[in-house]
């Protein structure tokens, strides 16, 4: 294999320059070529570890852009706003690309609130109709760290909010009773 065959490996990272006997100028470019190939490499094998973590993991994630139009959805955030899609003014498969305004009563007093990153974190509870949400808002950064937008994980905790309220009233009804 020629030198122009071995461009593709190259580019790949897949091979060292200790195959080409080369000298000089050509020699230094092509480490050049080498380390950045090898960087490119190790920098898409962690980009595609921390892509499997995002997809994967069991927690509804959410990314709006700075103009607070949802950008990316993880499967976990799709199925849970499927289970709750009657109360959605947009079918759950249509909500990505959509701002965020559909969520909220009074979009202004959010949007002021994540619009600046200073503000956040920020954690709140919402009623998106019957369903209760408890919302963590967290700051995203590109590589320069220039503000992209805010990322959300959210739960419905509507369930978990009666369980709490019948266990406080049993609670007062059994100390009342004791009295």
């Amino acid at each position: 294999m020629g030198r122009i065959g071995h461009s593709g490996k190259i580019l790949k990272g897949e091979t060292d320059n200790d195959k080409f006997g080369v000298q000089g100028d050509f020699k230094t470019a092509l480490d050049g070529m080498l380390t950045q190939a090898m960087a490119k490499k190790e920098a898409d094998a962690a980009t595609a570890k921390i892509k499997s973590m995002v997809e994967n993991v069991p927690i509804n994630l959410m990314l709006a852009d700075t103009g607070l139009v949802l950008r990316y959805l993880n499967p976990s955030a799709l199925k849970t706003f499927k289970t709750v899609e009657q109360y959605l003014p947009v079918p759950a498969n249509r909500i990505l690309g959509q701002s965020i305004d559909i969520f909220h009563k009074n979009p202004n007093t959010i949007r002021k609130i994540l619009s600046d990153p200073r503000n956040l974190p920020h954690v709140d509870m919402i009623q998106l109709w019957p369903e209760t949400l408890s919302l963590n808002v967290a700051a995203t950064y590109d590589n320069n760290n220039n503000y992209i937008g805010p990322m959300v994980s959210w739960t419905v905790e509507t369930e978990k909010l009666a369980t709490e309220q019948k266990a406080r009233r049993l609670a007062e009804q059994e100390a009342a009773q004791a009295k």
